[in-house]
């Protein structure tokens, strides 16, 4: 498995991913990179469709180290599993607006 400092330093901010696979719940941990413009424009247009697509996408985009993403992608509940925590990925960052 990568170092995941060396990771950061090649990617930046960093996500660890971990999400039970297959039958015994073997947890499968892989490592994914801050979204750009391009993923996230092509995520959000997947998203209106197919959720589990819209993930498989991110992950297979996103994906810079760990296990093979595959494990997850390849399995149906470890994709819904992997769904419900690429929020944290998606999500923006909030700002505030005041009238002067």
């Amino acid at each position: 498995m990568e170092n995941l400092e060396a990771l950061k330093l090649k990617h930046g901010s960093v996500f660890t991913l971990t999400v039970p696979v297959g039958d015994e719940d073997k947890d499968c941990t892989v490592y994914l990179k801050k979204m750009d413009r391009i993923v996230y424009s092509a995520a959000i247009k997947l998203l209106e469709k197919d959720e589990l697509d819209a993930t498989e996408f991110l992950l297979n985009s996103l994906h810079v180290g760990g296990e093979n993403v595959k494990l997850i992608t390849e399995d149906f509940e470890a994709l819904r599993a992997a769904s419900k925590l690429m929020v944290e990925v998606i999500k923006s960052k909030e700002g505030s607006i005041k009238k002067n």
